[in-house]
């Protein structure tokens, strides 16, 4: 079985290669981390990670959720909304293997409105996947 932080550092590996994603902003491929990381310096605009794991109940894959953040400082919405869009694009109906992960069955589930808190801007992008 497949724990959170497997599923999260190969989500994080596979967005920091990702060409349309690394397009997006000079930033990427260094701000893409996971959802908690505890750094010193925020960089923004940033993409964070979050993964959760249900396992099989029967010998199935494993199903894995993951919350992908696109957080910018800009005075609008657009640049959090594009880095969300062009996640969901890359991943909906995909399927890769990364750090011996296969991911696959992969439904975006829901790209969330640009919503602002502190002057930061914040789009989360929900998957849900098959993980073995």
């Amino acid at each position: 079985m497949l724990d959170n932080n497997d599923a999260q550092e190969a989500v994080v590996a596979w967005l920091k290669a990702n060409a349309n994603i690394l397009a997006l902003h000079d930033n990427f491929p260094e701000e893409i981390r996971e959802e908690f990381w505890q750094g010193e310096k925020f960089v923004y605009p940033n993409i964070r990670v979050a993964c959760e794991i249900t396992p099989a109940i029967e010998c199935g894959p494993d199903e894995c959720f993951a919350r992908i953040i696109a957080n910018s400082e800009e005075k609008s919405s657009k640049q959090a909304q594009t880095i969300a869009g062009t996640i969901a694009e890359e991943l909906h109906e995909k399927t890769f293997t990364q750090n011996s992960i296969r991911f696959s069955a992969i439904r975006v589930q829901r790209i969330s409105r640009a919503e602002q808190e502190n002057s930061i801007w914040q789009s989360t992008v929900n998957v849900l996947m098959d993980v073995k």
